[in-house]
């Protein structure tokens, strides 16, 4: 990164979003906080309570120095939709190629995803998804079949009787007692991966979810950017959800054909640019997780 750049880091739920070249746009208060090395170990989400309680809560944009890098801190949602209305200015890129690095997509890959798309397509690809997502959240007939298989699939598990494994935890006298948090980690993740992938993801790994979750609870790490040896647990269950989706891209599409309008669209896209199987299945990973 160039001197002359600025790095802004905006809490997006899982993921702080980089931007460079953007502080004329920004207003925002001066301090550097150092050595927040022993504060990270597994205290990621208090962190910005901490900070917003320390400018007395006021929501205005803060820095952060760490390890000599600055970043910006926005928490608030009038700031975020500035961020978002300047996409042009405030880019993801930085930080999105960071992630894909960090997944393990080839470097073919990424030059591909941000390379300019095929004849008739101008955008490139690791933007496309942005359009494809309105197309498929708007409402209409794509975001209707979308809700259609996650609330049916919701409904089903409201059955007491077809909890998942590992949720209950007493049944006695026609009373059943079970882990909200699991049930709803358990219900929510299942009914997303059939209402996006189709039943054959969770058909090729019935265990693809509990590698995820195992994942996803230490995936700040992966910001952060342990070395393996400091996350191994994370990174192994990353690669084996990695294996999955790989196979499930090696399908021939009749397969897959419940998949919905948003995954077929990019799959598209990308194979038209020459990815491999794996580097797909490493942006559908990467986006089943954001």
């Amino acid at each position: 990164m160039r001197l002359t750049e600025w790095c802004v880091s905006a809490t997006l739920g899982h993921a702080p979003a980089f931007f460079k070249d953007s502080e004329a746009l920004l207003t925002y208060a001066r301090y550097n906080i150092v050595s927040l090395a022993e504060q990270t170990q597994e205290k990621s989400p208090e962190l910005t309570v901490v900070f917003r309680q320390y400018f007395n809560n006021t929501r205005e944009i803060f820095s952060l120095t760490i390890a000599g890098q600055k970043m910006y801190m926005i928490t608030s949602p009038r700031d975020m939709a500035v961020v978002y209305k300047h996409a042009e200015t405030l880019t993801f890129d930085g930080f999105i190629k960071d992630m894909y690095t960090q997944f393990g997509m080839s470097a073919a890959g990424i030059s591909k995803m941000f390379g300019q798309m095929a004849s008739g397509d101008y955008q490139q690809h690791a933007h496309l998804g942005t359009g494809v997502q309105r197309e498929q959240l708007h409402p209409g007939q794509n975001f209707d079949q979308l809700m259609g298989v996650y609330l049916r699939h919701i409904e089903r598990q409201m059955d007491s009787t077809k909890l998942p494994d590992g949720c209950l935890v007493l049944d006695s006298g026609g009373e059943k007692v079970f882990q909200l948090r699991k049930w709803c980690a358990s219900v929510l993740g299942s009914a997303s991966a059939e209402a996006f992938f189709g039943k054959a993801l969770l058909e090729l790994d019935p265990n693809l979810l509990e590698d995820f979750h195992k994942f996803d609870c230490q995936s700040w790490k992966l910001l952060y950017q342990y070395p393996r040896m400091f996350a191994k647990p994370m990174f192994e269950a990353m690669e084996r959800g990695t294996r999955t989706y790989t196979r499930y891209f090696q399908l021939p599409i009749e397969e897959r054909s419940d998949a919905c309008h948003y995954m077929k669209t990019v799959e598209v896209k990308q194979r038209r640019a020459g990815m491999t199987d794996r580097d797909i299945a490493i942006a559908g990973q990467m986006f089943f997780w954001a």
